[in-house]
């Protein structure tokens, strides 16, 4: 898939203060549903955000949230990203054509593709080559302002990076990578069900998905039960896959499976699963597949991902404390 550069940034609290809207019909009828500072975010802005995470936890298979906590996630990231955005205009930060140009060219060729069939596949997921450019610009001014107001308060100690290497969570990840690496064949029949499903369609969707578990309990087949005519209903066949290659949705319960086990039904963005474990194989041959012990330079780049994210957290809060944010009252 393109790298389309859209990171998701940490949410922190936002101010509400409804009273200006109401004092100004007209922008929540132009769309606007906050404004941060001099900024204003509208409401097309924060339906591509939405679409944006839809794409993105639907990808991880993770469960969809409902829709008025995703927009409230979604309107906290957007507004992080404003005050950072605004604060690298206020140190001056630029990014010139030619180092968006280098970065297309860059992600061009990680995807084995020229720059112009790259901008032809982003046409093609309804992103435009100024918007995307534009997107491109963002997130390298964002980098920027994090390497100077970030980067530089990270504080990593050599007994930081020792002590996360005898922690329980890195010592599990050694073990694993050592011994044998298995591979699971698997088959995921979905009832898939639409972002805007009402509760009704998900209690629907899930009684039909409780009753194909149990027909293939007793002993039906995955094909047997696709009907052409019912378009809700999907059969995959998600190959040998490594237990960290599987949707996180159901990854656990496929690695305490055995052969033939029948999981579900298994709530995610898209539907529900029925996942039957058809075979797992290298079981017994370690060397086959062993992959190399994490190195300690590894451990390293964790840590610091991590006191980098707590920097940016504390950063990020700064500018709140600081900022005048208005939320148009039926945005909340």
């Amino acid at each position: 898939m393109i790298n389309l550069f859209r990171f998701i940034l940490a949410a922190y609290c936002i101010l509400l203060c409804p009273a200006l809207f109401a004092k100004n019909t007209q922008q929540a009828l132009d769309g606007i549903v906050a404004v941060v500072n001099d900024s204003a975010v509208t409401q097309s802005e924060l339906n591509n955000a939405a679409n944006t995470m839809k794409a993105q936890l639907r990808g991880a298979s993770a469960p969809m949230p409902s829709a008025k906590e995703l927009q409230k996630r979604v309107l906290e990231q957007v507004v992080d990203r404003k005050l950072q955005l605004q604060a690298a205009a206020q140190a001056g930060i630029k990014i010139s054509d030619k180092q968006v140009d280098e970065t297309v060219e860059n992600i061009a060729k990680q995807n084995g593709v020229s720059a112009e069939t790259l901008y032809e596949k982003v046409a093609s997921q309804n992103l435009t080559r100024g918007e995307y450019r534009k997107e491109i610009r963002e997130e390298l001014t964002l980098q920027q302002i994090q390497q100077q107001q970030v980067a530089s308060k990270v504080n990593m100690t050599h007994e930081d990076v020792k002590n996360f290497m005898h922690s329980k969570e890195w010592l599990m990840a050694a073990s694993t990578t050592q011994s044998s690496v298995k591979e699971y064949q698997v088959d995921d029949l979905i009832v898939l069900v639409s972002d805007t499903a009402s509760a009704n369609e998900l209690a629907l969707a899930k009684v039909q998905a409780e009753n194909l578990l149990r027909q293939i309990k007793q002993g039906a087949s995955y094909s047997s039960l696709i009907n052409p005519d019912e378009k809700n209903l999907e059969n995959n066949n998600l190959g040998w896959r490594k237990i960290d290659e599987m949707p996180s949705a159901f990854a656990e319960q496929i690695a305490a499976a055995k052969k033939g086990n029948v999981i579900g039904p298994i709530q995610t963005g898209n539907g529900f699963h029925i996942v039957r474990l058809i075979d797992i194989r290298n079981e017994n041959n370690p060397a086959a597949n062993a992959t190399p012990a994490p190195s300690e330079k590894e451990a390293e780049q964790i840590v610091y991902q991590r006191k980098f994210a707590e920097v940016l957290k504390k950063w990020v809060a700064q500018l709140h404390s600081q900022a005048i944010i208005i939320l148009h009252p039926d945005s909340v």
